[in-house]
């Protein structure tokens, strides 16, 4: 009898042993499935177990799937948060009518990435802020200053020397001279500006991406605006281009060789976006509002000109994030056609913000 009892306790080990990696190796499958379906696959130790029971009930939803019980017990200002992003999502069209994965298999994708997360120990922030001096740098002080800043831009006029500065929530661009002392400031409400180029003696173009905090999906308000600038006063403004979909990146270049410089516009967007090419007006200035799509991604950060394949052409650099993170080049095939190479790509949660094209080491190469 004692031997028989062995032989169960063991037969039972081995099925529970086998149940538990088939549900392992079955969440994984799953996880796959769904989604590596809109982005790079994310191993589960990116991220702690607690991160992911927001996380996934966040992702749930463009599954068709409102679940909130693995956040029994978070504050009410997370539950406010996951339930802000399900009405987010559903504004945006991206909710499915039915749910597209059944009660059963969510669980297991659920426990498959609880199971092998990331150590919450070992999962730490590391804070180098510079303090002092630095070597080859003088800290210097400025007179901007802000009760509660939410600064959105930050350039230099180098033709001036000046610095302009923009704060999202006074709505306020200032501007300080090359002793960042304070020069001038301007009221601009409405307006979140988050790029400039200055173009020749007297034009400074600037970008507002319109809706700085994503509160109105899919709607565009963001605009190119145009001011006339001399000796470092603002004499005039007018739009060039509106209605863009939360641009966070603007540049200049005559991509269809017409001799009119035409815009490359970042629409980061929200839940939808894109990156778009509009081209510039031979009469009277301005853009056509009607532009030459290149990507309906959101997350778009950044877009620069260059002629990558050496044929004459302008084609693009483009960096996307928002889960999508990567790298592509747009290569320019004429009369209006893009022909997309993807770089390299990076797992969800990377989070890629801006770049530049230079040539670091000099070999005539861009790097």
């Amino acid at each position: 009898m004692r031997e028989l009892w062995r032989s169960l306790v063991f037969l039972w080990a081995c099925c529970l042993s086998v149940s538990t990696l088939w549900g392992e190796v079955e969440g994984r499958r799953l996880a796959e499935q769904h989604c590596a379906n809109c982005h790079q696959f994310p191993e589960p130790d990116l991220l702690p177990e607690r991160s992911w029971r927001y996380m996934l009930s966040y992702m749930g939803f463009f599954l068709g799937v409102e679940d909130y019980d693995d956040l029994e017990g978070e504050s009410d200002a997370t539950l406010e948060s996951i339930h802000a992003r399900a009405g987010f999502v559903r504004e945006a069209g991206m909710f499915p009518g039915g749910s597209l994965i059944s009660e059963g298999d969510w669980a297991l994708l659920k426990k498959y990435y609880f199971s092998n997360a990331r150590d919450a120990g070992s999962v730490g922030m590391t804070s180098n802020a510079v303090a002092g001096e630095m070597e080859g740098f003088r800290v210097w002080s400025s007179q901007y200053e802000m009760d509660t800043p939410l600064t959105s831009l930050v350039y230099v006029d180098e033709s001036s020397g000046h610095v302009l500065l923009h704060d999202g929530r006074s709505e306020r661009l200032t501007i300080l001279d090359k002793r960042l002392r304070f020069f001038d400031s301007h009221p601009a409400p409405g307006v979140s500006l988050v790029d400039a180029v200055r173009k020749g003696e007297d034009a400074l173009y600037l970008l507002s991406i319109g809706d700085l905090f994503a509160s109105n999906i899919g709607k565009g308000f963001g605009e190119i605006q145009r001011v006339k600038v001399y000796d470092g006063i603002f004499l005039g403004l007018d739009i060039q281009l509106d209605g863009l979909h939360r641009p966070a990146d603007f540049a200049f270049a005559d991509m269809n060789e017409d001799g009119v410089e035409d815009v490359l516009v970042s629409n980061f967007g929200d839940y939808t976006g894109n990156f778009t090419i509009y081209l510039g007006e031979r009469e009277g200035g301005g853009f056509k509002p009607e532009g030459i799509v290149l990507s309906e991604q959101p997350g778009i950060v950044k877009g620069e000109p260059y002629d990558f394949d050496g044929d004459g052409r302008l084609d693009v650099a483009v960096l996307m994030s928002a889960a999508r993170e990567n790298m592509s080049v747009f290569l320019n095939r004429g009369s209006g056609r893009f022909e997309r190479e993807i770089l390299w790509e990076a797992h969800s949660a990377f989070g890629y913000v801006g770049f530049e094209l230079r040539d670091f080491d000099g070999d005539g190469r861009i790097d």
